[in-house]
């Protein structure tokens, strides 16, 4: 790297996010850190040092090299290639890692989508390093002139008054890199998404068992944050980044006994739209019927085990267990559970109490249409269902409708005991 630098006449600059300033939701932001992560993998295996510098928080402040077309074409082609098989470029060559070893495709990328939120990634790193535009490789020859006569700064012949001594613009837009992706959308033609499984009712219930039997405070907040996304239809981004401040308690309705019927939650959206009209306000219904469900009663418990009465409601595991373990005053939670951290978790719960550890069937949708099973095997009309979900549009709601109206159906045609676990749903 320093090699790199020297020879390019640059040098690191201040530490800086990979996606400048642009608002993005945690979703996004952590769906393009995945591939940041991977090209400086990629970019290390292949010695392309200079490709590295874009990848870095620290890249240079002043002007940084654009990424190289070929490595992002070639490396599209090592996560969309068959495991194992030599991973070749654009042009059918052979590519050589830097020890000029032949180079194995990692594959993983069945779905095509995977390189358009690639180039999407890729797109936004550029513009953060102001490097957008037509993209324009650097010329050897310029290069080579300016070595003879360091004084001679205007090019070579062909590039003369605009020397290309550095790579420039987005290189997410060049032929090579838009040549790879049409490429792959046509191999993929034929690829069917098989989307994520929504949690049977049972499976839930087998899930509070896990995490309440453990005497954990974090294992407690897990299931908290899983039971309201359930009956609020939250994004993994919408769980974690819950305040205190965001249940409306001036709005809370009491039964005839004094007990609470219902909270009123704030939900901020996941997208930048959602985000600029501003939070929706949703009801979280107390369950009689089905105490262990309950979301009301569960998060009264977590509040009154925790202590927390301002900030953030769901917390880091670090943060938590301290919690757990020592008497620690700690009246408001500053940092939250981050959307990896959960996403690992929820992951392995799903996969360890429904024995699908090898299939990977359950995903970061998977309680969004939890939600929609509860809500559809609970009697709750589909247009209202889609308001709660915050569906746009009735295509959307149907996409999610018909796995969960589907299993219903079996269930009902099988007299699935299952069926007795489906509270009444109510609006949201």
């Amino acid at each position: 790297m320093d090699q790199t630098l020297l020879q390019l006449r640059l040098s690191l600059g201040s530490s800086r996010p990979l996606t400048g300033s642009r608002p993005m939701s945690l979703n996004t932001t952590s769906a393009y850190k995945k591939h940041y992560r991977g090209l400086r993998y990629f970019c290390c295996m292949i010695g392309d040092y200079e490709g590295l510098l874009l990848l870095q928080e620290d890249a240079p402040d002043h002007f940084c090299p654009s990424l190289c077309a070929s490595t992002l074409s070639n490396f599209i082609r090592f996560k969309r290639g068959e495991v194992g098989s030599v991973l070749v470029d654009a042009h059918g060559e052979t590519v050589l890692d830097r020890k000029g070893d032949v180079i194995a495709c990692q594959g993983g990328w069945k779905d095509p989508d995977n390189v358009g939120q690639l180039i999407s990634a890729v797109s936004v790193l550029h513009a953060a390093r102001e490097q957008q535009g037509q993209y324009s490789e650097s010329c050897q020859t310029c290069w080579d002139v300016y070595h003879q006569d360091a004084s001679c700064t205007n090019g070579c012949f062909h590039h003369l008054g605009k020397p290309r001594f550095w790579r420039t613009g987005d290189s997410s837009t060049s032929d090579v890199v838009q040549n790879t992706k049409r490429s792959s959308n046509r191999d993929s033609i034929c690829y069917q998404s098989k989307g994520n499984f929504a949690l049977m009712m049972n499976e839930l219930i087998a899930i509070r068992q896990r995490l309440v039997s453990s005497g954990s405070l974090y294992d407690y907040q897990v299931w908290v944050m899983i039971l309201i996304g359930v009956h609020l239809f939250l994004r993994a981004e919408e769980m974690e980044a819950l305040l205190m401040e965001d249940f409306l308690l001036d709005l809370t309705a009491f039964d005839e006994l004094g007990r609470v019927d219902l909270l009123v939650v704030k939900v901020h959206g996941k997208s930048e739209k959602a985000q600029a009209q501003g939070p929706v306000v949703l009801t979280l219904w107390r369950l009689d019927s089905h105490p262990m469900l309950c979301p009301v009663r569960a998060l009264f418990l977590y509040v009154a085990r925790s202590g927390i009465t301002k900030g953030y409601l769901f917390g880091p595991k670090s943060v938590i267990d301290r919690l757990d373990m020592e008497p620690v005053s700690l009246d408001e939670l500053t940092t939250h559970i981050s959307y990896d951290e959960f996403n690992s978790v929820f992951f392995q719960l799903c996969n360890s109490v429904t024995g699908d550890e090898n299939r990977n069937r359950y995903g970061t949708h998977t309680i969004r249409k939890t939600a929609y099973l509860y809500a559809i095997w609970g009697g709750g009309d589909l247009d209202h269902i889609r308001q709660g979900a915050r569906h746009k549009t009735m295509k959307n709601a149907q996409l999610y409708y018909r796995d969960s109206a589907a299993l219903l159906a079996r269930a009902k045609r099988t007299g699935s005991h299952v069926l007795s676990l489906a509270p009444t749903w109510h609006p949201i």
